[in-house]
């Protein structure tokens, strides 16, 4: 049974940390690394690379746009993006806010300098989704340990017998791309300190399946998407997640939510920048021997 989060942040209860990979709840937990055999857009989705700190996600959208958490951009200084195993350096000069209605979103969008190659644009959903729809998550992140932890009501960690809550671990090892799929139970607007974004919420569930998913950090800008009549649209992006007071770092427990924004209230906004024509060629010409070095250079370090 999912369960519904009533408003939220507000009256759960729960801590909002940001959501900066996606953990699956199946076997060792080392699964779901390609595409799902039913791809709603895997190689769309990729790794932002910050100043200093590891990298969280990043979704492809089209015409050399990027679409992202606004914490990944106003906390950590994005240089550059990897997506379908290709380096693009970012132009710091194109970061556009998102907005609904003059209320900020924790969303944010850019463009790369170089053209981006090999991958298509995105079908962006203009409806809301809807409770009781199935998503795919796809996100960069942590891995999860490979067995179960249980923990009492202090939470210390215990046998099976004498647990109240039952999760993972994360490991420490970070840039595993992975999907994994969950029941939306929710939505409504949610405000994680970084903007008042429109979201729907999912409940990580030991019922949910061997790809039940909860997103975990670095997922931040991950792409969630959702089939409507039979075609893929991407509906969402991955940005904070719902834990239980006193849970321990770095864990998920059954229980956790993750929270998404709902990409309709911005469809329009998000279409209309995607739009922009693209800078002139000369301009490019004249960079793009400099712009190939500087790529090179900075993701072989």
């Amino acid at each position: 049974m999912k369960k519904n989060h009533a408003g939220f942040l507000l009256l759960c209860g729960w801590l909002a940390l940001p959501a900066h990979a996606v953990i699956v709840a199946g076997g060792d937990g080392l699964g779901n690394t390609n595409a799902p055999p039913d791809d709603p857009g895997w190689a769309n989705v990729g790794r932002i690379l910050m100043d200093g700190r590891g990298p969280s996600s990043v979704t492809y959208v089209g015409n050399n746009w990027f679409i992202t958490a606004n914490h990944v951009w106003q906390l950590d200084n994005p240089t550059g993006v990897f997506v379908n195993a290709t380096g693009y350096t970012v132009d710091t000069s194109t970061w556009q806010r998102l907005s609904y209605s003059g209320i900020n979103a924790d969303l944010a969008m850019f463009r790369v300098a170089e053209t981006v190659t090999n991958l298509p644009a995105l079908t962006l959903s203009p409806n809301l989704v809807t409770n009781g729809a199935t998503i795919t998550m796809i996100g960069d992140g942590f891995d999860r340990a490979s067995s179960l932890t249980y923990w009492n009501s202090a939470w210390q960690t215990t046998n099976s017998a004498g647990a109240v809550y039952t999760g993972f671990n994360w490991t420490y090892n970070v840039g595993t791309e992975r999907w994994g799929q969950n029941v939306v139970d929710d939505a409504g607007w949610l405000n994680d300190g970084y903007g008042n974004t429109y979201c729907i919420g999912t409940t990580f569930d030991a019922s949910g399946g061997s790809n039940e998913a909860q997103g975990t950090l670095y997922d931040s800008g991950g792409g969630v998407f959702f089939k409507d009549g039979g075609t893929w649209e991407l509906a969402g992006l991955m940005l904070t997640i719902g834990e239980y007071p006193g849970q321990p770092l770095r864990t998920a427990v059954y229980g956790n939510a993750t929270y998404m924004a709902d990409l309709a209230p911005y469809h329009d906004q998000i279409v209309s920048i995607v739009a922009i024509p693209e800078p002139a060629g000369v301009f490019i010409a004249g960079l793009g021997a400099l712009l190939m070095l500087h790529r090179l250079r900075r993701w072989r370090d």
